[in-house]
């Protein structure tokens, strides 16, 4: 093997810069791996690195596929909470799920508009972001199959909390 190929097989180093009021963090890091050869600090390091870079580039890719299908969508009927009180939305967003008597969509700020039919009415509701959505979804069991295909466009990855 000349010194070429070893140049090429050689490990990386990379020097990360700690700011002053991040180092207990890192002190507390390094005093828990001691003594730990599976697990280094560097891999540990290389693992979040790789869970933050996946998350981001699935996000992304929701991101370019929804805005590469926005359309304007009109909507009328009358508020989910106060049914005297009629709505009309007009919002630059994209179908994503039905579930029944619910209908599911996503504007272009990622909030989520729901439009349900109940005793011949419409009912509309917006939710501000995917965690607003979640929680009433499951607090008032808004049709909970359709979590999942929201979470998806919005690439974002959903668990059922069970404790």
């Amino acid at each position: 093997m000349d010194a070429s190929t070893e140049q090429r097989t050689a490990v990386p180093r990379v020097t990360l810069y700690v700011r002053d009021a991040d180092t207990p963090t890192w002190d507390r890091a390094r005093a828990l791996l001691e003594g730990d050869d599976e697990n280094s600090l560097s891999s540990l390091v290389t693992e979040a690195l790789l869970a933050l870079v996946e998350r981001r580039e699935r996000e992304r890719k929701a991101e370019t596929e929804l805005r590469d299908s926005m359309e304007t969508i009109e909507l009328s009927g009358l508020d989910w909470r106060n049914r005297e009180l009629p709505r009309r939305l007009r919002f630059t967003g994209v179908f994503v799920h039905e579930d029944g008597t619910a209908a599911f969509y996503l504007t272009q700020a990622k909030k989520i508009v729901m439009e349900v039919s109940e005793a011949g009415e419409t009912l509309l509701h917006v939710f501000d972001d995917f965690y607003d959505f979640r929680e009433a979804a499951e607090r008032l069991q808004i049709v909970e199959r359709a979590i999942q295909p929201v979470a998806e466009a919005l690439g974002v990855e959903h668990f059922e909390e069970i404790e």
